[in-house]
């Protein structure tokens, strides 16, 4: 005769710890998301930035003295940061020493035409699925 004994406390234990090891792995996986998604975003304001774009991707209007709009003198550029607030929230933002400018280009003034390249592309949807199906792919 063959018996089997079912110690069905261990097993609860087990797939509670089997639980656990996957909620860790999934949230793992969306903070690495949410770091990659953050990074893109930030590196898309500087792309923009650098080549004279809207966040849509058009060319903004040129300066009426002419130079390179947006870098000049590079401070703009170097203003871009992503701060980490916590697990699951980051910020980009523009540097205090150039966010009254931000504000100008974004929004125009009566003597300038706006120049918003400070947002999210169209096709930022897809971009992110993208990274968030490559990480969990892993």
């Amino acid at each position: 005769m063959i018996n089997i004994n079912l110690n069905s406390e261990q097993t609860f234990q087990n797939i509670e710890k089997s639980i656990d090891d996957k909620a860790k792995d999934i949230n793992k996986k969306l903070v690495k998301a949410k770091e990659k998604i953050a990074e893109m975003i930030k590196e898309s304001i500087e792309q923009n930035l650098y080549s004279g774009l809207d966040y849509r991707g058009n060319i903004v209007a040129p300066k009426k003295r002419g130079g390179r709009i947006f870098f000049e003198t590079g401070e703009l550029f170097k203003s871009v940061f992503n701060q980490n607030v916590n697990e699951f929230l980051s910020t980009i933002y523009i540097g205090s020493a150039r966010d009254v400018i931000v504000g100008y280009l974004t929004n125009g003034t009566e003597n300038m035409v706006s120049r918003p390249f400070f947002g999210l592309n169209p096709d930022i949807d897809e971009k992110v699925e993208k990274i968030i199906s490559d990480i969990f792919k892993q």
